[in-house]
């Protein structure tokens, strides 16, 4: 058989086509770049899925009105910024004082014994604590700017799962278009 033959050339091309098609299937698979198991990348830290998903069953233990991972993913974002914020306002959190909210909120939430918290949860925690100081601070507004200036320069990329980042949109987090599901 010779090279120039049409069935070469057409097995040629169905090669080029599946390598294509392959090499597409495998970017779409990773998230934009993401490595698997990663629900978000903030200025090149890592929020694992574990963690997340972590966080959301700890704290849906603390707050009965449930909580989702969208939320707790956009304070588990925002928390390093908040946190230096507070930091630099004199305003800082500490991991004892992130253990006596949890403390509160599983008194109010009637659960009998307050579960070992994860890193995930002591974030939220902490960052909950640090809004609720810099809230207090006559400087707020400036704080609270400066924190969300940023927070909208910050390198983030979630997984596609949970939607965009937009800091300009209420929560944070646009959801993902799923057209397949039918609200009505």
């Amino acid at each position: 058989m010779s090279l120039t033959t049409p069935t070469w050339s057409r097995t040629r091309r169905r090669a080029a086509r599946t390598a294509v098609t392959l090499a597409v299937g495998a970017a779409l698979l990773t998230g934009c770049g993401q490595t698997p198991g990663t629900a978000a990348v903030v200025d090149g830290r890592a929020i694992s899925e574990s963690t997340l998903q972590e966080a959301v069953d700890e704290l849906g233990t603390l707050v009965p009105q449930g909580i989702t991972a969208q939320q707790v993913l956009i304070n588990l974002i925002a928390a390093p910024y908040l946190l230096d914020a507070a930091v630099e306002a004199g305003a800082g959190v500490s991991e004892a004082e992130a253990v006596q909210l949890a403390e509160q909120l599983a008194t109010q939430a009637g659960v009998p014994a307050l579960p070992e918290l994860g890193e995930g949860s002591m974030a939220v925690l902490r960052a909950t604590l640090a809004q609720q100081k810099l809230a207090q601070d006559p400087g707020a507004a400036e704080i609270f700017a400066a924190f969300e200036e940023d927070l909208a320069g910050a390198d983030v990329e979630l997984s596609p799962r949970y939607g965009t980042f937009d800091i300009a949109s209420p929560g944070g987090i646009v959801a993902p278009e799923r057209p397949w599901i039918d609200a009505g």
